[in-house]
């Protein structure tokens, strides 16, 4: 509702017609939740070597796939390029943190709160990605995906990240459902 009355009542146009009409509202609504959940918040936790590297994996991919491909993340184009880059990244990222858990452990410990908020303004950031030809107007996306990222990444620390996808997924059917 909140993003309803800041944009004056208007759907947002970030969905291309091509990713619209390969998936339904709850299809689309699920894959994006579970992806940009995994991607920008799983790491919101004590240090761990497989969610680390899952989600600096999926920042990756989703800020690759809008600056090269500039579409969707879901959006078939570059799609299978990016999922298939992405698995040698993810093996490296884990290894890597595997062998330096326990310093990156002390590191997370003591910059939690940080990391907690370059999380939420990197999820805005990608997000305004979104926009066709990067307006100025469009910066106003920012202030609300940062907001909804703070909720959704509170609720993360507090619930778990089933209850985040699950915030994530209503948001995303309601707004999907209504185009």
């Amino acid at each position: 509702m909140i993003y309803l009355i800041f944009n004056g009542f208007t759907i947002p146009k970030e969905l291309t017609q091509t990713t619209k009409s390969l998936f339904s509202p709850l299809i689309l609504a699920g894959m994006v939740a579970i992806l940009e959940e995994f991607s920008f918040r799983a790491f919101l936790d004590k240090f761990k070597p497989v969610y680390f590297s899952i989600s600096i994996t999926g920042i990756i991919a989703y800020f690759t796939k809008k600056i090269i491909f500039r579409n969707m993340f879901l959006d078939q184009e570059g799609l299978l390029i990016i999922s298939l880059s992405a698995i040698p990244l993810f093996l490296f990222l884990f290894f890597i943190s595997r062998k330096y858990e326990v310093e990156l452990n002390k590191f997370w410990k003591k910059n939690f709160k940080y990391i907690f908020y370059i999380g939420a303004f990197i999820f805005a950031l990608v997000h305004f990605l979104n926009s066709p030809s990067l307006e100025i107007s469009y910066l106003k996306t920012i202030v609300f995906q940062f907001l909804f990222a703070l909720i959704v990444g509170f609720t993360r620390v507090r619930s778990g990240l089933i209850f985040a996808i699950l915030i994530h997924f209503l948001w995303d059917f309601i707004m999907f459902s209504m185009k």
